[in-house]
């Protein structure tokens, strides 16, 4: 998190493949950057030439509409994102007939005891961090677990920002 080599901005390759040379671009030219790539490969290479990857944590809610949506109305493919984690899309079909056997995003708001573990869903997931906010209206218990005082864990009931270790043990198996 706090390494030098950590991208925190925009970065432009100003040399060869390899070479490891960048300059510092400001988000706009970014953006433009990559709209005009993308405008580019349609047309010389069609639709086909750009696939939308979003992972294998896109989530079940609204949270991933708007890029898969905008790579569907370019005719671009979508990449299967349970591929990366195994079978775990067609197992729980065939086992559960659910391919996404947990809940939304929306589910949240149910629960009553909530564990964020290196997730930012105030920053990462806007549109789904309402659910955790009503869930603590509610009256959930929200814990953050993060190395960094983020804006979920600034919202949470109780931040864990470094490992227990003597907490993550396993208990000994009792003595008879």
């Amino acid at each position: 998190m706090y390494s030098p080599s950590r991208v925190r901005y925009p970065l432009r390759r100003v040399g060869e493949r390899g070479e490891g040379r960048w300059e510092r671009v400001s988000w706009d030219a970014a953006l433009v950057d990559i709209a005009r790539a993308i405008v580019d490969a349609i047309e010389q290479e069609g639709p086909a030439s750009i696939i939308c990857e979003q992972g294998p944590n896109i989530g079940a809610g609204p949270n991933t509409a708007a890029g898969m949506r905008f790579f569907r109305l370019l005719g671009s493919p979508t990449t299967d994102s349970m591929a990366q984690i195994g079978d775990l899309s067609t197992g729980a079909t065939i086992t559960l007939g659910n391919g996404h056997p947990c809940g939304s995003s929306d589910d949240w708001w149910r629960s009553a005891y909530l564990v964020l573990w290196a997730f930012n869903p105030v920053s990462t997931r806007i549109p789904d961090a309402h659910y955790v906010t009503e869930a603590r209206y509610r009256g959930a218990q929200v814990i953050t677990i993060s190395p960094d005082h983020n804006s979920t864990a600034f919202h949470s009931d109780l931040w864990i920002n470094r490992v227990l270790e003597p907490m993550l043990r396993w208990p000994s198996a009792p003595r008879r």
